[in-house]
């Protein structure tokens, strides 16, 4: 059985529309509950939350690389700004845009996925 290190290896590395359950428990040859269950035992969070944690870092990767907060949620896979900007809130209690300094900070520091 692959490890859940490579599990989260390919997700990280598939863009934003190969982040389903179903794709992903295909590829390691997993069903999608047993995939979901050890995903949630091995990495103490659910597939879908780590899943969100994907975009939201990808929104602010691409905000910090200089895009629009538009274009960035789009690329994310948010179906607009405002749909991040919500999400972002419900995840941290404060706007993007309380972050402004940290976005750039953040991304030099975290590197290459």
């Amino acid at each position: 059985m692959p490890s859940q290190r490579w599990t989260v290896r390919i997700l990280r590395e598939h863009s934003v529309t190969a982040r389903s359950l179903g794709e992903l428990a295909k590829a390691v040859g997993l069903s999608q509950s047993r995939l979901r269950h050890l995903f949630s035992e091995e990495l103490g969070m659910s597939f879908r939350g780590y899943v969100l944690w994907l975009r939201i870092y990808d929104t602010l990767s691409a905000l910090g690389s200089g895009a629009s907060l538009t274009d960035a949620a789009l690329a994310a896979g948010f179906s607009d700004a405002a749909h991040f900007s919500r999400t972002f809130r419900r995840v941290f209690g404060l706007a993007p845009s309380q972050l402004s300094g940290a976005v750039s900070l953040m991304t030099a520091r975290a590197g290459p996925r």
